[in-house]
Order: structure tokens, then C-alpha cells, then sequence
């Protein structure tokens, strides 16, 4: 059976990919995500597809990446995280997520057309924080229901596809600013030797929206998010992405979850965990080419 489903469709990308003729190579490509994906798919996803595409591909394509890898992904049902994966008889709930660029003053700006600019980083860490924020209070809404249980682990997955300018990321990757107090890069310039000695980010636990509130940056060093056990980031669509897929995850503990998952659990991608005194990044993918 066809992901693609016949008549109108509000989403452009949805219809582009199902309609153009150079669009086949993109369009295969998602209809096998879709033939190793249907079975564990609620009933209205291809329909809820037309309107929002990414979100859809990101949920297949999240799954299917960690299907190829061996990982036993089961069905939750037709409400609550949109699948979970089983780790040493430990269900891991996953919710994938797409926040979009947003709406009034602190929207993500569309870049403008053929001219340099600067990556609006706040404006892309409001967007990241909105989105675990929301799957947070989704998380405790579905406990106080008894849709999920409270002690097993949870994992919230984002794609930066819609934001846009997610990409264009320095050497700390926004998800990792998002969740752990770092602020802007400085360096140490030794001014009798004319070089740089030494680096570091400096702190920043807060950012300010446009209305003058506090956004907090360091919720991964609070308790009040233990229900989070990780994140999971990545930007990619049916265009743009690994060859294998899942190589450009990158993967942050929240070292105060409440119910954590090992370390090395996805064995790909980038790892970011933290000893209280330093977050410290592992390429899985270097380690494999070893």
C-alpha cells in the first residue's frame, strides 16, 4: 500500500514529493520507509500526512533507523509516545517531534535570499525548548491518565527540519544550549604572545524572549524535568539525510532523570552526557570507523 494518498493535500512538501516527476528518487525513498514503518503506524497517520508532512517522515524515519539497527520497536497504541524500543526487558517510550519556526517576535526569521547573515540562535532555542516543554506536559498528562508508566524511561526526539535555519550550528549543537546552561564562545587572547591559550562557553541559564519573560536553558540541571530521561535531535528530510540513516543523531542524557538510559544505548551518532562539572561529546561514528 501507497504512504501517498490521492487528492488535495495542505501541505506543499507533502504534494511536491507525491506529485512532481523529479521528486521520484525522494518519493521512493519515503515509500520504503513506509513499507518497514505501516505496521506499527496509528490508523490516521497517512491522512494526518497531508498536513503535516515532516512531522510524519520524522516519526518513520526516526523508527526506521533504529529498526535496520536491531533495535525491537513495539506500538503504544493509538494514544501516548508513538512507539517505544526494548532495552534489556526496560521499555523506552520515544516521542518524535517537528517544531516549527513559530509565530510573532520570537519566530525563527526566514533567511533573506542570496545575502550572508547571522543564525538567530535564540529564536532556534526558544523553538527547541517550546518543543520538549510541550512533550514534557504531554509526558505528565499521560501518566496522571495511566496511558504510560512512570518508571520507565523517556525519550523525546526532534527534527529541526521546519525550523529551517537549525543547521549552520557551532561546535556545541543547539539541543545541547537548549538543555544545559551555555552561552556564547569566548576565547583567551594572550596579548605577549599575540595567541589564543584558552576557550570556553560562557554561562547562560536563561534567555529573554521579545516580551521580556525568561526562557530557562539549563533545565537538564533541574529536578523538575526528570521525567525526561534524554533527547534526541537531528535535521533531515527526504532530500537531506545520512546515508546511514541515524549517523547524524545526536543523542543528550539528562543526568537527573529519574529513569535514565544507558550510556552507548544508541551506538551511533553523537553522544553528549554530563559529569556535573562538563558535558562530554562521544562520535560513535568515528569509533566505528576505527
Amino acid at each position: 500500500m501507497s504512504f501517498f494518498l490521492p487528492g488535495p493535500a495542505p501541505d506543499n512538501g507533502y504534494r511536491n514529493v507525491r506529485d512532481l516527476d523529479d521528486a521520484s528518487e525522494y518519493r521512493d525513498f519515503v515509500e520504503q520507509l513506509w513499507k518497514e514503518y505501516h505496521h506499527l503506524a496509528d490508523p490516521h497517520f497517512q491522512q494526518d500526512a497531508k498536513s503535516h508532512f515532516i512531522e510524519r517522515f520524522w516519526e518513520m524515519y526516526l523508527a526506521v533507523a533504529l529498526i535496520r539497527r536491531g533495535y525491537d520497536l513495539r506500538s503504544t497504541g493509538p494514544v501516548g509516545p508513538d512507539f517505544s524500543i526494548s532495552d534489556a526487558g526496560t521499555t523506552i517510550y520515544v516521542e518524535a517531534t517537528a517544531p516549527g519556526p513559530g509565530e510573532g517576535a520570537d519566530a525563527v526569521p526566514e533567511p533573506p535570499p542570496m545575502i550572508a547573515s547571522t543564525v538567530p540562535e535564540t529564536q532556534i532555542l526558544f523553538r527547541l525548548r517550546g518543543a520538549i516543554e510541550a512533550k514534557h506536559v504531554q509526558f505528565k498528562r499521560w501518566v496522571l491518565d495511566g496511558v504510560v508508566n512512570d518508571s520507565q524511561p523517556y525519550i523525546i526526539a526532534m527534527n529541526g527540519r521546519r525550523i529551517r535555519e537549525s543547521r549552520g550550528e557551532s561546535n556545541l549543537p543547539f539541543i545541547v544550549k537548549s538543555v544545559f546552561p551555555f552561552g556564547d564562545y569566548s576565547v583567551v587572547w594572550d596579548t605577549l604572545s599575540n595567541e589564543i591559550t584558552d576557550g570556553f562557553y560562557s554561562h547562560r541559564d536563561t534567555i529573554q524572549k521579545a516580551s521580556s519573560s525568561d526562557v530557562r536553558t539549563d533545565i537538564f540541571e533541574c529536578d523538575a524535568y526528570g521525567e525526561i530521561s534524554a533527547v534526541l535531535y537531528a535535521w533531515c528530510d527526504c532530500a537531506t539525510h545520512a546515508i546511514n540513516l541515524g549517523d547524524e543523531f545526536i543523542v543528550v542524557h539528562n543526568p537527573r532523570a529519574r529513569n535514565p538510559i544507558r550510556h552507548g544505548l544508541f551506538g551511533f551518532g553523537h553522544e553528549y552526557t554530563s559529569d556535573n562539572e562538563s558535558v562530554h561529546r562521544k562520535n560513535w561514528n568515528e569509533s566505528e570507523g576505527a
